[in-house]
């Protein structure tokens, strides 16, 4: 004969097992999380790397590396603006010409309220000006005295060497702010940052210029 199979007694209601069990199946299921496919994660990390500003500026070192492409907008020869597409070129140097101001708008519209302490902390500002106004003009430095070591430019080379290291002292571009308006990342900790960079530039970009220009000028390689 086969076998019934056993009748379980339901739980008294009122129990607490009653009311976990009728909570476990009133209790909507959570989907399961599907990873998402390994092209889907590099094209997305390849469109942070490589935001627009700096997909156009590859762009235009590869076009100005290419001697025949970068004949076609700029007359290379003759210099009497004849190129193909010269107007092209004028159009979008035009259009290139626009890009400070708007960043300014865009920096102001970020501070319009105020640096607002909740998207970035004191820290993490202090951080980042402290590595981009004092560490990058002591790498810039060095840098420097690698290059007038090696003695790569001929002869006194002052004023190369004096861009080269002062590059290296100023506050951060606006244009990032672009780029993490772009991304969708912080762009109000960021500009926050880079306001506080520019409230300590005129005495740290002071103190660094006479540091380069004192350097610069000198035969000897090491600045002492």
């Amino acid at each position: 004969q086969p076998q019934q199979p056993q009748q379980v007694d339901p739980l008294p209601a009122g129990t607490a097992e009653a009311k976990t069990a009728a909570a476990a199946q009133q209790q909507p299921q959570q989907p399961q999380q599907v990873d998402p496919p390994p092209v889907r994660v590099v094209m997305v990390a390849l469109k942070r790397i490589f935001p627009p500003p700096v997909v156009a500026s590859l762009l235009g070192v590869i076009i100005a590396l290419i001697h025949p492409v970068r004949g076609l907008l700029i007359d290379i020869d003759v210099r009497d603006d004849d190129a193909p597409l010269t107007f092209l070129f004028d159009g979008l140097r035009k259009i290139g010409s626009a890009a400070v101001p708007i960043n300014m708008f865009i920096l102001g519209a970020s501070l319009a309220k105020g640096i607002d302490r909740s998207t970035i902390s004191l820290r993490t500002m202090l951080s980042v000006t402290f590595a981009k106004m004092v560490v990058m003009p002591l790498v810039g430095i060095l840098c420097t005295i690698v290059l007038k070591a090696a003695k790569v430019v001929d002869g006194p080379g002052d004023s190369f060497y004096l861009v080269a290291m002062l590059v290296s002292a100023t506050p951060t571009a606006n244009n990032i702010i672009v780029m993490a308006e772009l991304a969708g990342e912080n762009k109000e900790g960021l500009a926050a940052c880079i306001s506080f960079q520019y409230l300590l530039a005129p005495v740290l970009l002071t103190l660094w210029l006479a540091l380069f220009v004192s350097f610069a000028t000198k035969d000897s390689v090491f600045p002492w």
